[in-house]
């Protein structure tokens, strides 16, 4: 049976196809989210070390799902951030303002990365 023609695999196809359209309409307010997030991380709040934290978490999880979905570079990209993010916190587990809105810059041209629908 050919590959091309088996209809499990066509279903399987299409169903990924439904979902990474999903995961491409819904990127833009994921990253805007995750700006936020940059933003709080870099304060002086209380609760700016849970903000990077959280920050990381989304991070982690958009480097796995996009590479899977096919959209490699904003996983990359994702993971490079993700990993600036762990190595450049501040000994109270906040972001300095400097590195937050370096992150921030970097997360909001993510969706750059994103293919064009035609």
């Amino acid at each position: 049976m050919s590959g091309a023609l088996d209809p499990e695999r066509l279903a399987a196809t299409e169903r990924i196809a439904q979902v990474r359209a999903r995961f491409l309409e819904k990127l833009p307010a994921r990253l805007e989210g995750l700006v936020a997030l940059a933003a709080k991380a870099g304060g002086d709040a209380d609760d700016a070390p849970d903000a990077r934290e959280a920050l990381r978490i989304g991070l982690h999880n958009l480097s796995g799902s996009a590479p899977t979905l096919g959209l490699v570079e904003i996983g990359r990209r994702a993971g490079e951030i993700e990993r600036r993010v762990i190595s450049r916190q501040l000994p109270n587990g906040a972001l300095a303002p400097t590195v937050a809105s370096e992150v921030a810059r970097d997360i909001s041209v993510l969706a750059d990365a994103a293919p064009r629908s035609s």
